[in-house]
């Protein structure tokens, strides 16, 4: 997970100063990013929120985690337009 987070903050931080340099060829790296994705945080979060509760908590412990991250998702992509629109592609990445 470490390691796909560092990447995807590498990536989009050179996507932010793409998208600043005015430069808008950077599709490639949504490519690299989304396989960073699919290789740690995607699939790695759900397996570490069904496995860090213990046995007597995990059926209330797994729901609130997942309820938690599932509210997360949608706020971030319910702001993202709002932030994309107000700050500009470079500012939302």
């Amino acid at each position: 997970m470490l390691i796909g987070s560092r990447g995807l903050a590498v990536i989009y931080t050179i996507l932010g100063a793409g998208y600043r340099a005015g430069s808008h060829g950077f599709y490639m790296l949504l490519l690299v990013a989304i396989a960073f994705f699919a290789m740690s945080l995607g699939p790695v979060v759900w397996v570490v929120i069904s496995e860090i509760f213990p046995n007597r908590i995990r059926g209330v412990g797994t729901s609130l985690a997942a309820t938690s991250l599932w509210v997360a998702c949608f706020v971030l992509t319910y702001t993202f337009p709002l932030l994309n629109h107000g700050l500009g592609p470079a500012g939302a990445f």
